[in-house]
């Protein structure tokens, strides 16, 4: 069975907040999740939270099935970021003033701050989605997964 390798991207990328499976037989993406709504009490959140404990700990235990999708929130920004500058996402005038920036070291939210505001956030998002696929194919081929 194959999976959708724009769908483990696509988790991959939430990866930092949920826990991602590939359920092999199915050839799907499975993500954990947990959610509380505005109007959610304590004892629901609770027993929502503990749900979906259960479903996480059947995933793990039938590993043959279920592979665990590795946590990748916490990529190299920094470096990530330097890519995107040398990228064809930016143009010549707008990268001078994103190397300032990165050679300054500036944090993260400094920098997506920045980015909104020079209006290259949708640019970002597709270089973070190509960053994505590169990952996701590499460690399909790596696991032996078939992807299309």
């Amino acid at each position: 069975m194959k999976i959708k390798l724009h769908e483990l991207a696509d988790a991959f990328a939430v990866s930092e907040t949920h826990t991602g499976y590939v359920d092999l037989e199915k050839g799907k993406i499975l993500l954990s999740t947990s959610s509380i709504s505005e109007k959610a009490d304590a004892d629901n959140f609770e027993q929502d939270d503990e749900a979906q404990m259960d479903q996480s700990i059947m995933w793990e235990e039938d590993w043959q099935r279920y592979v665990v999708i590795p946590n990748l929130g916490d990529y190299d920004f920094r470096e990530l970021f330097g890519d995107f500058i040398s990228s064809k996402h930016v143009d010549d005038d707008l990268r001078s003033r994103l190397q300032e920036v990165y050679d300054q070291n500036m944090r993260e939210p400094y920098c997506k701050k920045l980015m909104k505001e020079m209006k290259l956030t949708a640019e970002w998002e597709e270089f973070l989605h190509k960053y994505f696929m590169k990952v996701a194919r590499e460690w399909c081929e790596e696991n032996m997964i078939d992807f299309e």
